[in-house]
């Protein structure tokens, strides 16, 4: 039998009618199923609404038949999200077949109330026997450990001459030890006459290791039913026995194949090796559309790692580096959770495919091994910047940038304004050059045994050739992809077998977690508004109307114990960055702990967003800070000269045309932009100083508009600890009081709102910016 699952025998509660020994004939017999506490595709002939808890696609293949030779059913289900299919097919006495064809769908009301509606046709055997069958039900999981539910089945009562009655019931389930064991009590009535009894039953779940799950049955006509469950991996294999105590009935036997939740085995088979693959973007939030493509996120890549580090089963895992990663601060999060893994003493090991540049690189050498495509060149040059500067092509068409800016360091219009970097700019730009430069000779040193200055070098003489990097032992081999397995063998046991989807599928469990950890992100430039995620023609966006609606709904869910805010922008719009920093501020006010990872960048208003938290996180290689703010127009009329446009200004008040673009600001209009941009770079200075226990002296002397890397952040008072986000996470769950053996879920509200900006924000971008920019 291969493994999918014999999971579930318990006894048939929702499948007998007046009788504990009949049997009804629309619908198989379970095992032991809880009508207020199971998952999965078989809940579809139980209760419908169960089907909107678990949204993981599931399956059921049962077979049931009476040792006596009596009636044989064979069922089979499948569930996709909220919806199930079914199809049944019974050989009854005098083989008499029925086929029943089901389906159902469950909405989810809330996180914690589910409706579902079932349909069946059935088709037994003999002439114009067709009939519909409907049920409906509602469940209730108000906590991880409790579950109710009501459910009416056959609810229009279509053919009780055939056997097939009304039937109403519900039941309680109890989920003790984090869903270890499971305990139900269900009550069913035939129907609502008066003089007809009903029934109670009760079912007992227990999974004492995982991949085992034991199941038993009883209710009080005397029917009692156990079955054991035998799991490999999500598939699973079950056999159940039900009989009566106090009537001559024979006994019922059922064999099943189920899937369950996670991945869980009771025997280990083979030695799987995980192989992270590096070949995408890894966006924080998956993009959604008729036609966006799935990816996966970065959160969810982090967890994989730190679960295949915390795995007692796996000994080690491959890094397949095909795309760089998003930023060097990226870079540095996964070297971290290669440091983690080589200190709990698991192998690691990096293939450089297709990319071999500097950031690759210096992921791939925190790897105990390093291997090469022979095709690919090492591109380990050092790193260079190169600027842009626009204002000799804006004094060609006649264009004026007029803008305002606190202070001296706040290079970002300086593309528009100036023709090339000022000193301050300059300055800044070369430490960042020189700590990043820094950064990945000390990297690539500890990684191959040389000292920086021998990296140097050694970066002096690159690119590399696949050969003449490992003859210089900056590879430990030059292997093609096919080859690598047999090099694996050096560091892994004989039958390893390289397992690319390691826990690559999410699972959810259907339950209400008691404890919950939000992941909230601003990931792009701040605006007012939904958020975006970008086009063709414009970038992704962080819109503070998206990310205030989910901070505010992280603060007032009570299962959610404390929040991480993933900070990765560059900044944007002072007003929106001010809304963001309200509701933080109004989430720290409940009680909630706030913890921020800073990802490649939070500078300006992505520092802004930040500073009211309880602890900041950053990588070394962030840039961060650029406590500052701009503002300013371009004046469009030396080129509207040029191509012959005419304006007419109409006026009332003295300031009333200083946002026209048909004409510069005039010495009093640039007093007063200075002066609005002045009470802002106060303001941002404020929260700076009241977030992090600054004097106004001590935010000045980092402030000044002035990038700095994370290092650079954390010796100045600006950044708390060096980290990702999974050490965010950590602390998170410490601030919040939880420990670190308590069962903890990350949630993160939603997708981005992909809507156009709102009409204003569209606005600004044409015309180049009116609104105070933090960035």
């Amino acid at each position: 039998m291969s493994p999918l699952a014999f999971v579930s025998l318990l006894g048939a509660l929702g499948s007998a009618t007046a009788s504990a020994a009949e049997a009804s004939p629309e619908r198989p017999v379970l095992p032991a199923f809880s009508v207020a506490g199971e998952d999965g595709a078989a809940t579809l002939w139980k209760s419908p609404a169960s089907l909107a808890f678990d949204p993981d696609p599931s399956a059921w293949l049962g077979w049931s038949q009476e040792i006596s030779g009596g009636p044989a059913t064979l069922s089979g289900a499948l569930q996709g999200g909220p919806l199930g299919v079914g199809v049944l097919y019974r050989n009854g006495p005098d083989d008499q077949g029925w086929l029943s064809l089901s389906n159902g769908a469950g909405i989810r009301l809330g996180r914690r109330v589910a409706v579902g509606v079932g349909l069946g046709w059935q088709v037994p055997e003999g002439p114009e026997n067709n009939f519909v069958t409907w049920d409906v039900g509602v469940g209730w999981r108000p906590a991880q450990w409790l579950g109710v539910s009501l459910a009416a089945r056959n609810l229009n009562n279509p053919a009780e001459d055939l056997g097939v009655h009304q039937a109403f019931g519900g039941g309680l389930a109890w989920r003790p030890f984090e869903g270890r064991l499971l305990l139900g009590v269900d009550y069913e009535q035939p129907d609502l006459a008066p003089d007809v009894s009903g029934r109670f039953s009760a079912t007992a779940r227990v999974e004492p290791t995982d991949g085992l799950v034991i199941r038993a049955y009883g209710d009080q006509d005397g029917r009692i039913g156990a079955g054991v469950e035998i799991f490999w991996g999500r598939m699973g294999v079950g056999m159940h026995g039900l009989g009566e105590l106090v009537e001559d009935q024979g006994p019922t036997g059922l064999g099943y194949l189920i899937t369950g939740d996670g991945d869980r085995s009771l025997f280990e088979y083979g030695h799987k090796v995980p192989e992270f693959v590096l070949d995408d973007s890894f966006p924080y939030q998956r993009p959604t559309g008729l036609l966006a493509e799935p990816k996966e996120t970065w959160l969810h890549l982090v967890r994989r790692v730190q679960e295949a580090i915390d795995d007692p089963g796996v000994k080690g895992f491959v890094l397949h580096v095909d795309q760089p990663a998003p930023s060097w601060a990226h870079v540095q999060e996964l070297r971290d959770l290669v440091a983690q893994a080589r200190a709990r003493g698991k192998v690691t090991v990096a293939y450089l495919d297709r990319d071999a540049g500097n950031a690759s690189y210096l992921l791939a050498v925190a790897a105990d091994r390093v291997y090469l495509h022979p095709a690919a060149q090492l591109d380990l040059v050092g790193l260079s910047m190169e600027l842009t500067y626009l204002r000799g092509t804006l004094d060609l068409i006649g264009v004026e940038p007029q803008y305002v800016k606190r202070s001296e360091y706040k290079s970002a219009p300086e593309q528009w304004t100036r023709h090339g970097p000022s000193d301050a700019s300059r300055a800044q730009l070369d430490a960042l050059l020189d700590a990043l430069s820094a950064d990945l000779a000390r990297g690539v040193a500890e990684g191959r045994a040389r000292t920086p200055e021998q990296v140097h070098r050694l970066i002096d003489g690159g690119p590399f050739t696949a050969e003449d990097a490992e003859a210089r032992g900056l590879v430990d081999g030059v292997l093609y992809p096919d080859q690598l397995e047999e090099r694996l063998e050096e560091s892994f046991r004989r039958g390893f077998e390289l397992d690319p989807d390691y826990r690559l599928d999410d699972e959810v469990t259907g339950w209400p977690a008691a404890r919950e950890i939000a992941v909230i992100y601003v990931d792009g430039v701040i605006v007012s508004g939904p958020s975006s995620q970008g086009g063709l023609l414009s970038a992704r966006t962080a819109g503070s109307e998206t990310i205030v609606r989910q901070l505010e709904q992280a603060r007032r869910d009570d299962a959610v114990q404390a929040v991480v805010l993933r900070v990765d922008s560059p900044g944007g719009s002072a007003f929106a960055s001010d809304e963001i920093w309200r509701a933080t501020q109004r989430l720290k006010e409940s009680g909630k702990p706030l913890v921020v990872s800073m990802g490649g960048v939070a500078a300006s208003g992505g520092y802004y967003v930040s500073a009211g938290a309880d602890a900041i996180y950053a990588e070394p290689a962030t840039i961060t800070g650029s406590i500052g703010v701009f503002s300013g127009k371009f004046s469009l009329g030396g080129l509207y000269d040029k191509v012959g446009v005419e304006t007419e200004l109409l006026t009332r008040g003295r300031n009333a045309a200083m946002y026209s673009p048909s004409r510069p600001l005039d010495e009093a209009e640039l007093e007063t932009m200075d002066r609005l941009v002045g009470a802002t770079y106060e303001q941002f200075k404020d929260r700076v100083a009241e977030g992090r226990g600054l004097s106004a002296e001590q935010v000045e002397e980092v402030a000044r508009g002035r990038v700095w890397t994370g290092a650079d952040a954390r010796d100045r008072g600006l950044v708390d600890e060096l980290g990702g986000l999974d050490a965010a996470i950590d602390r998170a769950r410490r601030e919040a009081g939880l420990r670190e053996d308590s069962l903890v879920e990350l949630v993160t509200y939603g997708d981005r709102d992909f809507g156009p900006l709102p009409r204003r924000a569209v606005q600004a971008w044409a015309l180049l910016p009116w609104e105070l920019q933090l960035r």
